[in-house]
């Protein structure tokens, strides 16, 4: 991910006195074809042009964090962008989810539409790094930095690489009012929308109007499958080195598998810990009315912290058991909600007790082959609990292989609505 300036020079200048037209050519520039397309027709010019980047790498970030950052900000601009814009949501009046009644689903829930997150996902999973000689030169940006650090970060690189004088305090205040000012003359509807700066409340008004005329650009009727936490980590990088620490016979055949899975590609992206799905019900419905309360929530916090286990794997599926689920936030913590979404996530962890899934919950690690569906991990989880961590035998029917302990691994996470 990252946003591009072609640099316009004359070299026969002294030093740091050359000819600079700094030109924005910021696009979809995530895959490494739309950067061969660029630097082809930067070659075309007559005058030698340099490339840019402003550098946001993701790579290094487990992608459900990444997939976080974006949405917030995403919903943070509100109606201030040409096309990827969030849908309308829920306010914290709206909170509020009954348990109703058994096998029914409650009418009045909030809009779920979170179509734009869908989008991001798009983007994360199919993003190429950028690569040696794609560009000239490169300024690096964390993608977890506040616009003002971005900015100042970006306006270190230029001036280092551009040989441009430090602009003023002064100049770096406006350019970011600029930016939190921004709206696009045109969008996806054909509405024409001010030049320049407005002002935040004038923002605010905006997202409030879209809200309730129910217009978003990407904004669709949306029925999940089903509703999971979200974890933020990096399933990749977590157990190669908690494996890479471990010894024993366990340990080895944990490798073996761990290796498979990698070798095959099916390590799970989006790992995650599934709450209620569209097969359960309507016995379900309470679970399922308290996730898409949380769910419809424009930005909600990290509401959840699961300490993950166990390593139980056979010759089909991998998966980490979830020894514990809890709240992590205080309810001065979360804003112009207060206390009702911290209560809300509560209720949901009562309501998995009474149901008593709470043995099933899990992280699918990834299946060995495209045929085994990733349900085999709860069934793995169940027969693991079952026998009590004893494996090499059956439980049900269902075959055993191994199991390790990783010394409670913590992971945050929040609801969401899940296609796939």
């Amino acid at each position: 991910m990252l946003s591009s300036l072609t640099s316009t020079f004359c070299p026969s200048f002294p030093p740091r006195r050359y000819l600079t037209l700094p030109i924005n050519t910021s696009r979809n520039n995530h895959l490494r074809e739309h950067r061969r397309a660029l630097r082809f027709h930067t070659r075309k010019s007559s005058l030698p042009i340099r490339l840019l980047a402003l550098h946001w790498s993701i790579a290094d970030k487990p992608p459900a964090e990444v997939h976080r950052i974006c949405a917030e900000r995403v919903q943070s601009r509100g109606v201030h962008h040409q096309t990827l814009r969030a849908d309308p949501g829920a306010s914290g009046a709206e909170v509020e989810a009954e348990r109703g009644t058994e096998g029914t689903l409650q009418p009045s829930l909030p809009s779920q539409s979170k179509s734009y997150e869908d989008v991001i996902w798009t983007f994360i999973k199919t993003a190429e790094e950028l690569g040696d000689g794609e560009v000239d030169a490169v300024v690096e940006i964390e993608v977890g930095e506040g616009l003002e650090a971005a900015v100042r970060r970006a306006v270190a690189g230029c001036v280092d690489v551009l040989g441009v004088e430090w602009p003023s305090e002064e100049r770096i205040v406006e350019a970011l009012e600029v930016v939190r000012g921004y709206v696009p003359a045109m969008t996806v509807g054909g509405k024409s929308k001010p030049d320049g700066p407005v002002k935040n409340k004038d923002r605010k008004k905006d997202r409030k109007k879209d809200r309730a005329a129910g217009e978003s650009a990407g904004e669709k009727n949306f029925t999940p499958r089903y509703y999971a936490v979200v974890v933020e980590m990096d399933l990749e990088n977590v157990l190669d080195e908690k494996l890479a620490a471990l010894g024993g016979d366990a340990g080895a055949q944990a490798a073996l598998t761990w290796q498979k899975l990698k070798a095959a590609g099916r390590v799970t992206k989006r790992p995650h810990i599934t709450i209620v799905h569209q097969k359960s019900m309507p016995k379900g419905a309470g679970l399922w009315n308290m996730c898409a309360a949380l769910h419809a929530l424009e930005g909600p916090p990290l509401l959840f912290r699961a300490t993950l286990g166990t390593l139980v794997w056979n010759e089909r599926v991998m998966a980490l058991t979830v020894d514990r689920v809890e709240v992590v936030h205080k309810e001065d913590e979360v804003g112009e909600w207060r206390g009702k979404v911290p209560r809300l996530a509560r209720d949901l962890l009562e309501k998995i007790d009474e149901e008593g899934i709470g043995n099933s919950l899990h992280v699918t690690v990834g299946t060995l082959r495209e045929s085994v569906p990733a349900i085999e991990g709860k069934d793995l989880v169940e027969a693991f609990r079952k026998v009590d961590g004893i494996f090499g035998g059956a439980s049900g029917g269902f075959a055993l292989g191994g199991c390790l302990n990783l010394d409670e691994l913590v992971v945050d996470g929040r609801i969401r609505g899940l296609m796939r």
